[in-house]
């Protein structure tokens, strides 16, 4: 078994137990969380994405890459837009979905949006790195 394979399994286990909670907290059923793949795309109606953006989940390769720009898009959800967390949602996501889900200080502010001034300038910070 490869490292990938690993890392899927590790981010299976860790989103049937944290995504639950992340969804209570978004306002969404948290039952939801526990079905594997329908979770995810509970995920990205949380996120406000494109529904299409679970296709790229069935590709091999392109799904890690999916699954970094997806925990990193529901760290923004979360209003997470600090250099370290970006850092952090992408290359350890584990620690991201623990914090969202256990911190109570953590609130869903949802998506970001680009025409307001607020969000633009808040999310500066991050996409300077």
């Amino acid at each position: 078994m490869g490292i990938e394979w690993i890392i899927l399994l590790l981010l299976f286990i860790e989103y049937s137990i944290f995504l639950p909670k992340i969804f209570a907290k978004a306002g969404a059923d948290p039952g939801k969380g526990y079905i594997p793949i329908y979770n995810l795309m509970v995920m990205i109606k949380v996120m406000k994405k494109p529904w299409w953006w679970i296709l790229f989940l069935l590709a091999p390769g392109v799904n890690l890459l999916m699954l970094m720009a997806m925990n990193l898009e529901l760290a923004r959800t979360f209003n997470l837009f600090k250099p370290g967390d970006t850092l952090l949602s992408i290359f350890l996501p584990h620690v991201t979905l623990a914090q969202i889900a256990l911190k109570k200080e953590i609130v869903f502010t949802g998506p970001c949006d680009w025409k307001n001034e607020k969000h633009r300038e808040i999310r500066k910070i991050s996409d300077m790195i």
